[in-house]
């Protein structure tokens, strides 16, 4: 399904009840431009969601515009503005569930309007750490919007389903420890387990709930704690999964 495939767009096409061919369309070419112009990537943790107003307005050139909202992997919003027209038919105001049939060949054309480029090439850069403490395992900071991220996990060896079920009872057993002083320092809510990515690449989902970073510092601890079972070569920590 397009929706799913342009995950950035999820919200939007469903929001609107966007046909597939104009979330295709809007998929590409604006994820296109602002690449082009900031070089970020839409599918490393952004959304684009319909702003406050969303009614679809169109000039006398059925030109379209639509306030959006375009949220970052850190949760914040950027207020800015799209616009559709159809090349082969002015004539015609294109509706987001306009099944843009291919013999019509209809040639819809989306840009931007308004982009806060400046303020999204923040962006580019990885995150200042929220953590001081350092592990024998290299950290990287991806942006993301706590308290619910991903972990990427990079060993040097393959493991095997004993040794996962050993690490996931381990960070069980973790998470139990901390909650066990929930009213002191908040609680890890859960975690989804250990996903096999490639062969010496893994991923987990955690919950860190109503915590601070000092969860993180403590899983992070738990982790290097498990180099008998888990050697780690790199932890990237990121919004968004690999198996997206």
């Amino acid at each position: 399904m397009i929706v799913k495939k342009h995950k950035w767009l999820s919200l939007f096409c469903s929001t609107l009840n966007c046909s597939n061919n104009f979330c295709e369309v809007l998929a590409r070419q604006l994820a296109e431009q602002i690449y082009i112009q900031t070089g970020l990537d839409m599918r490393s943790g952004f959304f684009l969601v319909p702003g406050p107003n969303s009614l679809v307005r169109y000039d006398q050139k059925n030109i379209a515009y639509l306030d959006v909202d375009l949220i970052g992997p850190d949760n914040f919003g950027y207020s800015s503005l799209i616009s559709w027209r159809c090349e082969a038919h002015p004539d015609l105001q294109i509706t987001p569930d306009n099944p843009l049939l291919p013999d019509r060949e209809y040639r819809l054309e989306a840009w931007w309007q308004v982009l806060p480029i400046e303020e999204l090439k923040k962006y580019s850069e990885p995150p200042a750490p929220p953590i001081s403490e350092s592990f024998y395992f290299p950290v990287e900071w991806e942006w993301f919007a706590w308290p619910d991220i991903y972990l990427e996990l990079q060993i040097i060896q393959e493991l095997s389903q004993a040794q996962i079920k050993l690490i996931e009872v381990a960070l069980e057993q973790a998470r139990v420890d901390w909650n066990r002083e929930s009213e002191k320092h908040g609680t890890i809510h859960n975690w989804g387990g250990l996903y096999q990515v490639e062969a010496q690449k893994y991923e987990m989902n955690i919950d860190f709930g109503s915590t601070d970073y000092a969860a993180l510092s403590h899983w992070l601890e738990a982790l290097e704690n498990l180099n008998h079972l888990l050697p780690l070569t790199r932890v990237i920590v990121r919004s968004v999964s690999l198996r997206s």
